[in-house]
């Protein structure tokens, strides 16, 4: 097969962007409230894409909680190592 059926790819992103509350940047999360450096959804929510040929499900939206920790076990696993 062709290489992209044998790559996974991971875009995701640690967390909200920082507001007046850890920086000064005032980047803006909008919807949500909060940003880094707080428990509010604008500083845990983050999103991700995954693509890979091998994935069990397609056009899946995920709307559940995952953490980072979770990343490793899951792509291990996705790879059979």
């Amino acid at each position: 097969g062709d290489m992209i059926d044998d790559t996974l790819i991971v875009v995701t992103t640690d967390n909200g962007g920082p507001t007046t509350e850890c920086s000064t940047t005032g980047q803006s999360n909008w919807p949500f409230r909060g940003s880094k450096c707080s428990v509010y959804e604008g500083g845990t929510r983050g999103t991700a894409f995954l693509h890979w040929q091998g994935l069990p499900r397609r056009g899946v939206t995920f709307t559940g909680l995952a953490h980072a920790a979770d990343w490793l076990p899951t792509i291990v696993s996705a790879v059979g190592s």
